[in-house]
């Protein structure tokens, strides 16, 4: 088991495996619980005990080797999925504008400020081929800014430096992951809260939609922390090249 974690790499293990495990034992726990919902508030008669209910979720722990193994393979599966939906979704609607690799040189993007592109815009300027770059097109200075981008990042991993700052880009993915987890959850009990209202169980509905809230807050915080991190990263990679530079120069 320990060599096929090793084999796997951190990255697969946080990104892909984890988030899917996830998905697995925290959606069959959260549908067992919405599903029996109804009963559980009845049987709970103080509110703080029914405030409390969503703590007492039962989690599903495998009983023997081969179930460990067939949760692993299947939430590796699943893992992978969430992974490319969570992509889509950053590619078509979070980043829409284009991500911080592709806008080292907006101010707003909040990746480098005014006085770091121009004490950095020499150096940048090296890396587009001495050309000065295309400020009056957007689009062709995203293409710019990911071009330069991606010679630092290929630089700093020819310089076997890459490790060091590999942990910011792998926590931002798997919050994005995760983040895709809690809006999958979120539409189920959806799906719950609906039947609940046809049902004209009104306790039970507004129970139901403080789990969603709660659900989605968690989205919004693993949202927020992965923009946050994505952001460091590409700060981290820039500032990391301008000091290896500088080595250089030195020596």
């Amino acid at each position: 088991m320990e060599n096929l974690f090793q084999k796997m790499g951190l990255y697969d293990i946080w990104t892909v495996l984890f988030p899917g495990t996830i998905f697995l034992v925290g959606g069959r726990a959260l549908y067992d619980f919405m599903a029996s919902l109804d009963q559980i508030l009845s049987t709970t008669p103080h509110a703080v005990g029914k405030i409390g209910l969503i703590f007492q979720l039962h989690i599903a722990i495998p009983t023997d080797i081969y179930e460990l193994l067939a949760l692993l393979v299947l939430s590796y599966f699943w893992g992978g999925i969430l992974h490319e939906l969570s992509s889509i979704m950053k590619h078509k609607w979070l980043y829409k504008n284009g991500e911080p690799s592709a806008r080292l040189l907006d101010e707003k993007a909040g990746i480098l400020n005014k006085q770091e592109i121009c004490r950095l815009m020499p150096l940048l300027k090296t890396l587009n081929n001495g050309r000065d770059f295309s400020e009056s097109e957007p689009d062709k200075l995203k293409d710019e800014s990911k071009y330069i981008f991606h010679r630092m990042n290929k630089h700093i991993q020819e310089k076997k430096k890459s490790g060091d700052y590999v942990k910011l880009n792998i926590i931002y993915n798997m919050c994005m992951t995760l983040c895709v987890d809690f809006i999958l959850f979120s539409l189920g009990i959806i799906a719950f809260s609906l039947e609940f209202l046809i049902q004209q169980k009104c306790k039970v509905f507004f129970y139901s939609l403080m789990i969603l809230t709660m659900m989605i807050v968690l989205g919004m915080i693993l949202l927020s922390r992965g923009k946050r991190y994505y952001r460091y990263w590409v700060r981290n990679i820039v500032f990391a090249y301008e000091e290896l530079c500088g080595r250089n120069d030195n020596n």
